[in-house]
């Protein structure tokens, strides 16, 4: 009895990321148009969804319904934001990409005096780190204070979204704190 593997065809497609059904109609559709010279790119996708997540106990928030809460769009990213300003740089394995996460941000909670140099340096930390996601066109109106001594320093500023995604998130006096070993694994 012959197996696909035996026969020459792979039992796993090569292909690393499948076309969605939605874009190969889309593509099908504009190969059949006689107009259409040059197949268009595809739309880009919505945000998405997440899960609810309660940072201060550390748990997914459970819904009246059972399973936990969704979020989608901009709440979505919303979380993200959170996570990734939470997640320190190449701290946990379970990052594939060792570029998840902020970098150094407890170096500026040294009990050192924060000046504009160090504004700067965190802000392009928190640029790199949110700039990442696609869906993240620009981190903008940037504002950080610290007091030497404070366990937290507080950062504000805009992330405008990709397109039209929505309108630009505000992030107010977030506080970004040194891991402890509660945060620290991701």
């Amino acid at each position: 009895m012959s197996t696909p593997a035996s026969t020459g065809y792979p039992l796993i497609p090569t292909v690393s990321d499948p076309a969605l059904p939605a874009d190969q109609l889309t593509l099908l559709d504009q190969l059949a148009d006689p107009n259409v010279t040059e197949p268009q790119a595809p739309e880009p996708q919505p945000i998405g969804r997440s899960y609810l997540y309660d940072f201060q106990l550390r748990q997914l928030v459970p819904s009246p319904a059972g399973g936990p809460v969704m979020t989608y769009g901009l709440d979505s990213l919303r979380a993200w934001i959170a996570k990734t300003l939470l997640t320190d740089r190449a701290a946990a394995p379970v990052h594939m990409n060792n570029d998840y996460g902020l970098d150094g941000a407890n170096e500026f909670l040294d009990g050192s005096t924060f000046d504009s140099g160090a504004s700067a340096a965190l802000e392009a930390r928190v640029r790199d780190a949110l700039m990442m996601h696609p869906k993240i066109s620009e981190v903008r109106d940037w504002h950080a204070t610290y007091t030497p001594g404070d366990d937290a320093l507080f950062v504000s500023f805009t992330v405008v979204p990709e397109g039209d995604d929505g309108d630009p998130l505000q992030v107010t006096r977030y506080p970004l704190t040194a891991p402890g070993p509660a945060a620290e694994g991701g």
